[in-house]
This record gives structure tokens, sequence and C-alpha cells, in this order.
């Protein structure tokens, strides 16, 4: 499968070069297939940089993409087209690429225009993702949620999923690491009791059957798990802003 993803984005690389020529900057791909933990459920994510983008350029995009062999029957090559200008000077950059996105990306062709995020824009990147979670979870909680819905992938796609996002937020903020996938997360977080949520997403037999033991203690062991870390980060951005 690597060999197909390779030959995959090699020729949607050589399409774009050779259609948009000198106007193409950049090409950066990004997410699971980066990190190595794509499956068969995973898009491929990438970003077009150009130096100038017409109504003409999206629609030669959408056609390059189209004439593609699929990687899976379901599989999505999603693409986000923006200028240099606007990502490095028109605020495109913080309002459509997370702070991670710089650790979970690998430039494939061109120029590298990607910028290190600082602590401050995690933290901030982090309490948006947490408060979602913990409101999540609290929804879950207060509406008695069945053990039959939290088994069939919503908890892992609306609690677990952006919960491990967050966790790899807090431990870039509290220790200057970034783990770029599940196992080295496990790894950092050892000792801590945020490790329960990353042995759930990693083992679905053993989230399962914690939930079918008690949903409520999973719920509110994750619930736990995230206020705990939301308080921990906010007593770090409280110490940055008293510098």
């Amino acid at each position: 499968m690597v060999r197909e993803a390779e030959a995959f984005i090699e020729q949607f690389v050589h399409e774009m070069k050779e259609t948009f020529e000198q106007n193409l900057k950049s090409i950066t791909l990004c997410g699971s297939y980066v990190r190595g933990d794509n499956t068969e459920d995973s898009d491929m994510d990438v970003y077009c940089l150009f130096e100038c983008l017409t109504a003409e350029d999206l629609f030669a995009v959408g056609g390059i993409i189209q004439k593609l062999p699929s990687l899976y029957a379901k599989f999505e090559l999603n693409t986000q087209c923006l200028t240099v200008d606007e990502y490095l000077h028109q605020g495109f950059a913080r309002a459509f690429v997370s702070p991670i996105s710089y650790f979970e990306s690998r430039v494939i062709y061109g120029e590298d225009f990607r910028i290190r995020p600082s602590r401050e824009d995690f933290i901030s990147f982090f309490e948006s993702v947490i408060s979602e979670t913990i409101m999540s979870i609290r929804h879950y909680m207060t509406s008695l949620e069945s053990m039959e819905s939290l088994m069939d992938g919503r908890l892992k796609r609306w609690v677990l999923k952006p919960l491990c996002v967050a966790l790899r937020a807090e431990r870039y903020i509290m220790t200057g690491n970034y783990p770029r996938n599940y196992t080295e997360l496990l790894g950092q977080s050892a000792g801590l009791s945020q490790t329960k949520a990353i042995e759930w997403i990693l083992d679905k037999t053993q989230l399962h059957r914690d939930i079918a033991e008690s949903p409520q203690n999973v719920l509110a062991t994750l619930l736990n798990i995230s206020t705990e870390v939301s308080r921990r980060v906010a007593d770090v951005g409280k110490q940055m802003e008293d510098m």
C-alpha cells in the first residue's frame, strides 16, 4: 500500500507540474499519510500553493484529480488551493492550517513555506479543541447515551480522536516534543492519566469491552482526563502571561 500511495502522489505532482509550470510554487502532503497511520478509511490531504490563482486553475486541479486512479473504492484526495501571498500575508495559514500541521506535513514539491508555530499558537489551538471535546463528553453524559451508540463509532469520532489531537498539542506545550502518532503519544504520556484515552483509541476491542461493562465509567474517565489537561495547559498560559 505504501508503494501505491507513493505512486499515486507522484502522478498527482507530475500532472500538477505539467499543467501549471512556474505558477505552482509548492505542494505539501498532510495528515495520516505523513504520520504513517493511514488506513483504508484515510483520505489524502494536500495543500497546493500558487503564485496566482484563478477559477480556471481550480477547475483544472479538479480535472487532474478526476483522472487519477483511486487508491480505494471510497478514497478521496482533498486539496486546498491558495496563493503564497494568501498563506503568508492574508491570514489563510492561521485560518486553514492548524499548528499540528507543521509537524504532520511534508513538502513533496517546491518551496517550503511552512511557518513553525509558537507555543502561544499551540495553546490557542489546544483550547479550541479541548473545549469542544469536553462539551461533547458532557452532552453524551447528560443525554444518557446508550452503550450501542457509543460503540458505533461516534465516541471515537467526536471524543477520542479530537482528545488525542489535544493531547498531542498538550505534550508539545509541556515538553517541546511533538508526538506524531499514537504510539509516540502513548510513550510521552507515560505515568499520566491520559494514557487510558490513548490505549482506547489504539485498542478498539478493549474500548468496547469497557463500554459494555460501564459506559458511564468510560465517559467519566474521558471527562476527568479532558478537564485535567485543560487545567494543566491553562496554568501554563497564566504563567506565560505573568512573565
